[in-house]
């Protein structure tokens, strides 16, 4: 077996690190009072929202990729907090604001106005939610097959983290 072929199951990972990496949900908590689970460390409060029915967190090509966008803004896992919000619906963002204060809101797939980031969908220029920017395109599966989207949201990523 190559390190390529190395799958991680989600559960293995909060088993071995812990707080550190994971938060698990709260056995039979509802989605309006769990505790919302992690990927990442969260150090530098970047909070990262997918919206993925088929993964606990992300696919390893969809990490991957996500690692690669990290690494352009001098960022790492350790900074960042992934969120899946499947199956959670609704204005989810004021108790995300309220549990994390987040530095930055990356979404990638999710739609900023359901989730209550945005009373438009009309808006020109980034979005900012609470004094935080929101950064919103297209689920990482699809934002890399798809270069124009990429050199939007890389154009907003420099910008804003001077990279």
């Amino acid at each position: 077996m190559s390190l390529n072929d190395i799958h991680l199951d989600p559960r293995k990972l909060g088993d071995w690190y812990g707080q550190q990496l994971v938060s698990p949900p709260t056995p039979g908590a509802t989605t309006e009072t769990r505790s919302w689970s992690l990927l990442g460390g969260f150090g530098k409060k970047v909070l990262i929202l997918i919206d993925d029915p088929a993964q606990a967190f992300l696919a390893e090509e969809d990490l991957s990729f996500l690692t690669g966008v990290l690494s352009a803004c001098q960022l790492n896992l350790a900074d960042v907090g992934i969120l899946n919000l499947h199956p959670v619906t609704g204005s989810v963002a004021g108790r995300l604001q309220q549990t994390y204060h987040p530095s930055a809101w990356w979404l990638f797939g999710p739609d900023p106005l359901p989730l209550g980031l945005t009373e438009s969908t009309q808006h020109l220029g980034p979005i900012q939610y609470q004094g935080a920017p929101v950064f919103a395109t297209r689920s990482l599966r699809d934002l890399s097959q798809q270069p124009e989207d990429k050199k939007i949201l890389w154009k907003q990523l420099k910008a804003h983290y001077g990279v």
